[in-house]
């Protein structure tokens, strides 16, 4: 899954997000395994990738992650700056 995380194609919906891979991509093995998912055969390899997508875009915990991360990252730049 890490390589299909890599490729320019995904790397598009997650460009600026302040999250290292690793999470996100743990993220979404948790999703598939909880779907039940655990391999995934090459003619199957494209509705993953449909489904890594639609994740990506719409899980409610992804989104919560992106959002704290750069809550965090405001943070840390206003002590940074002595901001007020």
């Amino acid at each position: 899954m890490e390589a299909q995380y890599a490729t320019p194609a995904m790397q598009r919906f997650v460009d600026g997000w302040r999250l290292e891979s690793k999470v996100v991509v743990d993220r979404l093995i948790d999703h598939f395994r909880e779907m039940g998912i655990y391999t995934v055969t090459r003619q199957n390899e494209g509705l993953i990738l449909d489904g890594m997508r639609h994740q990506l875009r719409h899980s409610p915990e992804i989104m919560r992650l992106v959002m704290r991360a750069n809550a965090e990252e405001m943070r840390r730049t206003k002590s940074r700056h002595g901001g007020d």
